[in-house]
């Protein structure tokens, strides 16, 4: 995510935005980015904080759960269907 002062830039230039208009959606852009970090932060921070394994262990084992589904879901409908 661009920072506030990137993201302002760009508005004003697609925009043509005035001083006025910059300096009221500066504020509303600045804690905008402050909560999306938040965000993520807090996301980590739950998963690596609850004993079960980091975030990244999270995210492994999420993904070897759905390719596992897939190819149950894929080998079920082989049956079903067969070719």
């Amino acid at each position: 995510m661009m920072d506030p002062a990137q993201q302002l830039e760009g508005m004003t230039k697609r925009y043509n935005l005035s001083a006025d208009q910059q300096s009221q959606l500066k504020p509303t852009l600045a804690s905008r980015n402050y909560a999306s970090k938040l965000r993520v932060r807090n996301y980590a921070s739950n998963y690596a904080s609850d004993g079960t394994g980091t975030f990244d262990e999270k995210l492994r084992v999420g993904k070897i759960t759905r390719l596992t589904h897939k190819s149950q879901r894929d080998r079920m409908r082989d049956e079903i269907i067969p070719e």
